[in-house]
């Protein structure tokens, strides 16, 4: 270097330097790509666990979800809504306030029936007191009756007396006269004697008879004051009064619509100001814990279901577990089904009255298998045998299993597995034996 010149020798080391930071430039990108390489994305799989079950096995059949009670509230009497008191979704209690109907009206009725009762009321006491005072006169009456017989008796009994004694008088008179001991004369005023007491007995005895007949009639009297038939007639009145009153009240009772259940409103008819009609539906009231579902089950699954048997119900995509809460013994005439109530609970009330349901009714007595889901299994060319990637510590192993039964969701393992493995259901046809997997959820 001491022999070149100054000026080349500048320009050869700014040649060197040059040359120096391409390779510097070369060298870290190279460390960039091997780094870039190094940290490469690991492929992403979902896992399922392995467990013991029951491949499901069974008859499934749609329904309609429904309250465990489903009330539709109907008025009893027709009226303009005058008040709504609740709002859909609310909780009522039985007896609460639903809808109030106009009574303005009936207000007035019930103020005239309760006139009518206290009109009632005061004519019935009259009649009490007028039957008392008829009962008194009456029994006054009869004592003066009774007391006129004894009278006509008494007298009855003295004319008998006479009557006998003047007979015996002109039978003496008679005697002595047919004897020529009495005179003409004397035996007449004997014969005028005994006429006078014969007439005389017999003016008593008709006197005794009308005595007898007026104290019968004083009886009947008396008797029929004791009846109290106006007392009886006026309280007939007033039960009749009352009656009316409380018809009057009942349907002022009737404009108020209540909750005869207690849960939930579910819906609202009912407008303010518009007219409700006496039988028409104002508002519905469900209890949805629990619900229930109601299927129509054909004949020949009707011995299959038990009362108290568990089974699967799924709603909108989500299964829920139930329990066959009743059977009809008995079909419905047109489709020949016999309806089945399928209860299932609902505290979160997530179900719904109406909403479509289908039922899993699972196979009686069926034995518990090693089981995958379907979604893992990988055929291969010999039947009943395929691939599953089972993941441990982030490895997959590429695994030959035998399989039984298969459903779309879940396939009986044979041999191959043990419960609790985790196998790979989705990303696995990429994977091979070793790889190192990222586990996402699905």
């Amino acid at each position: 270097m001491a022999g070149v010149p100054g000026k080349s020798r500048k320009h050869w080391l700014k040649t060197v330097s040059g040359l120096l930071c391409v390779l510097l430039f070369l060298t870290a990108c190279n460390a960039q790509q091997e780094e870039t390489a190094t940290e490469a994305p690991l492929p992403a799989v979902v896992l399922a666990t392995v467990e013991e079950g029951v491949l499901e096995q069974g008859v499934r059949l749609s329904g309609q979800v429904k309250g465990n009670t489903q009330v539709d509230v109907l008025p009893k009497l027709s009226g303009k809504v005058e008040q709504i008191a609740v709002n859909v979704g609310d909780v009522v209690k039985k007896g609460d306030l639903l809808v109030q109907l106009d009574d303005s009206d009936i207000r007035s009725q019930v103020a005239q029936a309760e006139a009518g009762v206290a009109a009632a009321r005061a004519a019935l006491e009259m009649a009490r007191e007028q039957a008392q005072s008829q009962i008194l006169n009456t029994a006054n009456a009869y004592a003066q009756a009774k007391r006129g017989v004894e009278q006509a008796e008494a007298q009855l009994n003295t004319a008998k007396t006479a009557l006998e004694n003047a007979r015996a008088d002109y039978e003496r008179v008679r005697q002595l006269y047919e004897a020529g001991l009495a005179s003409q004369q004397q035996l007449e005023q004997a014969k005028l004697g005994l006429n006078q007491a014969e007439a005389a007995y017999k003016q008593a005895q008709g006197g005794y008879e009308s005595a007898k007949e007026a104290l019968r009639l004083a009886r009947k009297t008396q008797l029929q004051a004791e009846r109290k038939t106006a007392v009886k007639s006026a309280q007939a009145q007033l039960q009749q009064a009352e009656a009316g009153l409380a018809a009057a009240r009942q349907q002022l009772e009737n404009t108020r619509i209540t909750a005869p259940v207690e849960g939930r409103v579910a819906s609202i008819n009912a407008v303010v100001g518009a007219m409700a009609t006496a039988g028409m539906p104002l508002l519905t009231i469900v209890d949805m814990d629990p619900a229930v579902v109601e299927v129509p089950l054909p004949e020949n699954v009707y011995p299959k279901v038990q009362i108290g048997q568990e089974v699967k119900v799924e709603v909108q995509g989500k299964t829920y577990s139930g329990r066959v809460r009743s059977k009809d013994m008995t079909p419905n005439p047109g489709s020949r089904t016999y309806l089945l109530k399928v209860e299932v609970p609902n505290p979160d009330e997530r179900l719904a009255s109406g909403m479509t349901a289908s039922v899993f009714i699972p196979e009686q007595g069926a034995e518990k298998r090693l089981l995958m889901p379907t979604a893992a299994y990988m055929e291969s060319a010999e039947a009943g045998r395929g691939r599953v990637m089972v993941y441990k510590d982030g490895v997959v192993e590429e695994r030959t299993v035998k399989i039984g039964r298969m459903t779309s969701e879940k396939v009986e393992v044979l041999s191959g597995l043990q419960a609790g493995e985790q196998v790979v259901v989705k990303g696995q046809h990429l994977l091979k034996d070793g790889d190192r997997v990222e586990v996402t959820t699905p």
